[in-house]
């Protein structure tokens, strides 16, 4: 059995789910971990009795001969910390938001293919089998041709912070039943009204409590999608105080039926899989709850999956780099998302359609505010 030589880079709140999920596979020696801060290091070096601890990832990428990193920084450090591991020929696993805007991303898709590391972003509910069980629904016709793919966010954050929170989950979900984004229309609101440039801001001063995320826009939002297997994919960001888990789901209305997947796969034991075989558009009377019929995906019981949500993608990860294939939650797909974001705010910005690619590689917002 090969064995990988593992590190991580950040040892903030997501530090302890990374290391948690990489000390779960058995083919992964997790040999270093880097952070900044000295009392974040110790405590999580101490924690996961990782004994090699460092304040510089290049000098780690130097000493440690590693296969693959983990880079769990805020979004500021995702691409500097990416193109050096890339250049270290390591392969990563990134945090999202994978990037601040389209300029860093671009450049840590081409610095990892530039050097044939594989590059993973962390949205880990797309590689779940609930997900893959219904793509392949949609796939085999169980709903006909498909009409419209839909992304429901859970809220608890103003739509600006959400978009570079949960919102890369929403869109990572979307694109990979939906296909990826061709071209975005989008409307963002502020305190009631459209929002404008001059209500931009950074991500830590609409909320002190989130994640630096960079230049942010709108209280609520909406947008629709072209997408390549989808005519259309829709999104809000609705702005509500209260989180609420059960709202967070992806949805797949087709010709025949409609398919949901609510929350990250399961719930209790049970898949969270949902098909109507009846079509969005019949009266309402027969979209009655009760007519849902749940379905079975005993995949997500396999004791394989693991104790962990990130174990799953860091394991395709390991796959990948053995098969030469692309990960599902490649680097190009992770972009894509950052993608999505962007166009609304260029798309908002400019009162029209915008297609995806954006020609501009810039952040709307920072082109906006100069």
């Amino acid at each position: 059995m090969k064995r990988y030589r593992a590190a991580l880079i950040g040892c903030g709140n997501m530090s302890t789910a990374h290391l948690s999920a990489l000390h779960e596979i058995p083919e992964i020696d997790v040999v270093a971990v880097c952070d900044i801060d000295e009392s974040r290091l110790h405590a999580v070096g101490d924690a996961f009795n990782v004994a090699n601890r460092y304040t510089d990832y290049v000098a780690m990428f130097q000493a440690e001969r590693l296969d693959t990193v983990s880079i769990a920084t805020q979004g500021p450090q995702h691409c500097a910390a990416t193109v050096a591991a890339a250049e270290h020929g390591v392969h990563v696993l990134c945090e999202k938001p994978m990037a601040l805007d389209l300029a860093e991303a671009d450049r840590m898709v081409e610095a990892c293919a530039r050097n044939g590391v594989k590059l993973a972003i962390n949205h880990q509910a797309t590689v779940r089998p609930s997900l893959k069980r219904m793509r392949a629904m949609i796939e085999n016709g169980d709903i006909g041709d498909v009409i419209l793919v839909r992304g429901n966010n859970k809220s608890g954050r103003k739509a600006g912070n959400e978009l570079m929170e949960m919102g890369t989950h929403v869109f990572d979900r979307m694109q990979y039943l939906g296909g990826a984004p061709q071209w975005c229309f989008a409307h963002l609101t502020w305190q009631g009204r459209a929002a404008t440039a001059d209500d931009a801001m950074d991500s830590q001063a609409m909320s002190p409590s989130d994640r630096a995320s960079g230049l942010v826009l709108g209280e609520r939002g909406y947008a629709l999608f072209g997408m390549t297997r989808a005519p259309v994919g829709e999104c809000q960001f609705l702005g509500y105080e209260r989180t609420v888990k059960q709202v967070y789901s992806v949805d797949a209305l087709g010709t025949k039926g409609q398919l949901s997947l609510r929350g990250t796969g399961t719930q209790g034991g049970d898949s969270d899989l949902y098909h109507l075989p009846v079509p969005a558009f019949y009266p309402p009377d027969l979209q009655y709850e009760a007519l849902w019929q749940r379905v079975d995906v005993p995949e997500e019981l396999d004791p394989g999956l693991g104790q962990h949500s990130i174990t799953p993608i860091v394991r395709e990860l390991l796959a990948c780099i053995e098969s030469g294939a692309e990960h599902t939650c490649s680097g190009v797909a992770g972009r894509y998302n950052l993608e999505m974001v962007m166009a609304m705010y260029a798309s908002h910005l400019s009162g029209r359609r915008v297609d995806i690619p954006l020609a501009d590689r810039a952040h709307p917002l920072a082109r906006s505010t100069v």
